[in-house]
């Protein structure tokens, strides 16, 4: 069992990385929770009473939480309890006092300093597998109501959810096609591709050009290519 001098580890500076750096009592007893120590029983003394409860015991999580009580600290009360149990060798004393250290010693079980308690915690939490992604997030594209819980998380404001555009009637999309105009729009539209070029630099007789490629760039960037930039000869 665990026997850990609660305000003596909370208040250990500089073990913690930075995101589990400032834990209260309720993130230390779910640090333990997920640690190495989970299977262990866990008890947490603290100085004085609760603020919140008028009990002497509670629980968060699986770990048991005990104050000493108005005036008490948590010194005595983990005293009185390595003198008082019948077999104190099974506790894991976690304190960097030396008070509490030579009442374990004196008792036969075991120690462990604050620092070395809180880096095993940290350490254990480091190693944890993260928990698997919902379903959902893998979903591609998101549904409307995914997407409105990511604008949550980013405390963006939900997208407004749109109704889907009617399609054009049959008749209608038939006659826009049908129609004359577009007939004749669509017969008289020239193809650029196919146009002859007016560009002197591609109709120079010093070239023939047979590439298609370089032919269809030509027609594009008539104005920006030079002919002769692209003679090798002069480049030998």
């Amino acid at each position: 069992m665990l026997l850990i001098d609660a305000y003596n580890v909370l208040l250990t500076p500089g073990v913690l990385p930075l995101g589990l750096a400032g834990v209260d009592l309720a993130g230390l007893a779910h640090l333990i929770e997920r640690g190495r120590y989970r299977r262990r029983a866990a008890v947490l003394v603290c100085d004085g009473r609760s603020k919140s409860l008028s009990e002497q015991e509670l629980k968060i999580g699986s770990v048991r939480v005990v104050y000493a009580g108005a005036g008490a600290d948590a010194d005595s009360l983990i005293e009185r309890m390595l003198d008082e149990d019948s077999a104190p060798r099974r506790f894991l004393v976690v304190s960097s006092d030396r008070r509490i250290s030579k009442a374990a010693g004196r008792a036969g079980a075991a120690t462990l300093t604050s620092s070395a308690f809180l880096q095993q915690l940290s350490t254990a939490d480091a190693k944890r597998r993260p928990e698997p992604l919902p379903a959902w997030v893998r979903q591609i594209p998101l549904e409307h109501d995914a997407i409105a819980h990511w604008f949550q998380e980013f405390g963006l404001s939900p997208p407004v959810r749109r109704p889907p555009e009617e399609p054009a009637p049959a008749q209608a999309r038939k006659a826009k096609h049908s129609s004359p105009t577009a007939k004749s729009a669509t017969k008289s539209a020239p193809n650029p591709d196919l146009a002859p070029s007016t560009d002197p630099a591609l109709t120079s007789p010093r070239f023939e050009i047979t590439d298609a490629v370089l032919l269809k760039a030509l027609q594009e960037w008539g104005g920006e290519l030079n002919l002769d930039d692209l003679d090798m000869r002069r480049w030998i």
